[in-house]
């Protein structure tokens, strides 16, 4: 039932110092620090899983996220608005499995309606479960033959 809000990046408490009872959720809101400030918040995307942590990272531009943070990501939740640049280095950073192409129009497809989004979802081993419409619809795979 605790909730609290830091404003300030030096007030962010340090991975080590939570605690391992509770299941907590950490937000990290649209942030745009200098490097120094970040480090302690890129560590909650590797460390803080040990702490029974969930950490999301809300963001108006998948460039605005620093690198270590992308690439410690489990899953994200693209809305509409991305343009084609943001779309084709998320195929780069995290689609193995399918063309760009392909991941575009999926992006496409799932984000046509209102409130509607896609879900990559990298710790998945299937295709998919990988690629959804919210979090209820599955891409199947065109067949090219």
């Amino acid at each position: 039932d605790d909730m609290f809000e830091i404003r300030a990046p030096e007030d962010v408490i340090p991975v080590e110092d939570l605690d391992m009872d509770t299941n907590k959720v950490i937000v990290f809101d649209d942030i745009k620090i200098d490097h120094k400030h970040m480090k302690p918040i890129e560590e909650y995307f590797s460390l803080s899983r040990n702490k029974k942590c969930n950490c999301i990272y809300l963001t108006q531009s998948y460039y605005d996220v620093p690198k270590y943070i992308r690439r410690n990501t489990r899953a994200f939740c693209l809305f509409p608005g991305l343009d084609n640049k943001d779309i084709r280095s998320i195929a780069d950073d995290h689609n193995n499995s399918i063309t760009k192409s392909e991941f575009e129009r999926i992006y496409r497809k799932a984000t046509d309606f209102p409130y509607s989004y896609m879900v990559l979802d990298k710790t998945s081993k299937h295709i998919p479960e990988m690629y959804r419409s919210n979090f209820n619809q599955f891409y199947i795979p065109w067949n090219e033959n």
